[in-house]
């Protein structure tokens, strides 16, 4: 029985692992009524798909440095979510790709800086605000996608703000 229940234990964790869910606990969050705010990523995976609910409340930002600085390689975001805060992703320099929902309509400044491994980003209509220095020396991000950031947004999400 003990050993039915390891293996069973161990089948789990390997489920999470494969299919990229993140647990609630990987995450600390800021909370007001029925929204809240992701203020810190503590998890070790690298390959993120962020919980469209955390401790049942919606996950509605991605708060100001929140995954500044860790070991990402990709990023999912759910839908719901409706702004990313300066800096949320800065400098994680083996983030690859972001997935971002239509749901999105701000981007703060330095959001995405210095992820110098970034090659795929898509952001949807729905984004109308972007700060200034989003992509700053994301220095591989594919010359289409960058090429159509830049018509829609200016040369100034490539110079990293202030």
């Amino acid at each position: 029985m003990h050993k039915k229940m390891v293996f069973m234990a161990l089948l789990a964790g390997l489920c999470i692992a494969a299919f990229g869910q993140t647990t609630e606990q990987a995450f600390k969050m800021g909370t007001k009524a029925t929204a809240s705010t992701i203020t810190k990523y503590t998890g070790k995976e690298t390959a993120v798909v962020i919980p469209a609910v955390i401790g049942k409340v919606k996950v509605t930002v991605i708060g100001k440095q929140s995954f500044y600085d860790t070991k990402l390689t990709s990023i999912t975001i759910p839908e719901g979510v409706t702004a990313i805060e300066e800096w949320a992703f800065g400098l994680c320099a083996g983030l690859t790709t972001v997935t971002i929902p239509a749901s999105v309509t701000t981007i703060g400044k330095n959001a995405f800086a210095r992820c110098a491994g970034l090659t795929t980003v898509t952001i949807p209509a729905s984004v109308k605000t972007v700060g200034d220095g989003v992509f700053a020396d994301c220095t591989k991000l594919d010359p289409a996608v960058k090429a159509d950031i830049e018509k829609r947004f200016g040369a100034k999400v490539f110079t990293q703000a202030k």
